[in-house]
């Protein structure tokens, strides 16, 4: 019986194997953290929409501010008589829509709509009586 001889080993591909295995570990830790990584970005974009959503349903009326129907025609008929003054014409807003409030109703209209027969002839206002 002769002595076993164990195969001899290659060092280098042992090494070159085992760097494959932990490239592939490390490219596979990478894919996994910039998953992550997008799926917070695209969560935290997500909330921030919705939140911005609900701040401005919140504040909608400061956006648009509701005034009362007096205050309405006071400014409209205010604005006609310096711009008629000025200009020899109805302010451009004239049929501008904007919200007001009659009693507890909200409601939508203009200055044409108090005002619809209001002119400007000669520099001021003439047959500017309500609706």
């Amino acid at each position: 019986m002769g002595l076993l001889h164990p195969k001899p080993v290659d060092i280098l591909s042992i090494l070159s194997h085992f760097s494959l295995v932990f490239l592939k570990a490390q490219n596979h830790i990478l894919i996994m953290r910039g998953v992550s990584t997008t799926l917070i970005i695209i969560v935290t974009v997500i909330v921030i929409l919705i939140s911005a959503i609900v701040v401005l349903t919140i504040f909608s009326d400061a956006l648009w501010p509701i005034v009362d129907i007096t205050q309405a025609r006071s400014t409209c008929i205010q604005q006609a008589g310096a711009t008629c003054l000025a200009v020899g014409k109805l302010p451009t807003t004239w049929d501008a829509q904007f919200y007001y409030k009659e009693g507890d109703t909200k409601k939508l209209g203009s200055c044409k709509t108090f005002y619809p027969s209001c002119k400007c002839e000669d520099n001021s206002l003439v047959d500017c009586t309500l609706a």
